[in-house]
């Protein structure tokens, strides 16, 4: 978001994290959304604030949209920031961590309409009521830009399990 926004004011990091993980990529906006005559989220023309995603695009968003999408991030790194130092969670949820874990779920369902995100180890679309998913921030091997993505948190994932993917073996 610009300086002068309008909209609710949040960390200038954080408003830097909404637009490098959930902003569309340009080939997947449209001419309107390119050029700042729709949001780049719900396309509609309303309240519209510019965004600064880089120098010299007219990319900007509504405030719901803004709003959603800066919680969904906020209550995300809530999640991975207790996932990654808990040592109960690397094989499932902790009692410590349900609340997290419903707070991102209603704050994604809210911003994008779904309750599934996908396993990026097994690609399949899971929801996040399971207890097995967790969230996984990993770097790009290239730019090194952050990934904020999810896994199941043990080392195979079910769906690898019934796809035959995976078998046991006897030490």
């Amino acid at each position: 978001m610009s300086a002068e926004s309008a909209f609710a004011p949040v960390p200038e990091w954080l408003g830097q994290t909404v637009l490098m993980v959930e902003a569309p990529s340009l080939s997947d906006m449209t001419g309107a959304q390119r050029a700042g005559d729709a949001c780049i989220w719900c396309q509609g023309a309303h309240d519209l604030e510019p965004l600064d995603p880089a120098p010299g695009l007219g990319c900007r968003a509504c405030e719901t949209c803004w709003t959603k999408r800066s919680a969904k991030v906020a209550a995300y790194l809530d999640w991975a920031v207790h996932v990654e130092s808990c040592s109960a969670c690397a094989v499932r949820r902790c009692a410590d961590s349900l609340p997290i874990a419903e707070a991102y779920t209603e704050a994604h369902d809210h911003a994008v309409g779904t309750d599934e995100v996908t396993c990026l180890r097994c690609r399949q679309a899971v929801p996040l009521a399971e207890p097995l998913v967790m969230p996984y921030r990993w770097s790009g091997p290239v730019s090194n830009a952050p990934y904020y993505s999810f896994l199941h948190a043990s080392d195979v994932c079910p769906a690898m399990w019934r796809r035959g993917e995976v078998t046991l073996r006897a030490l």
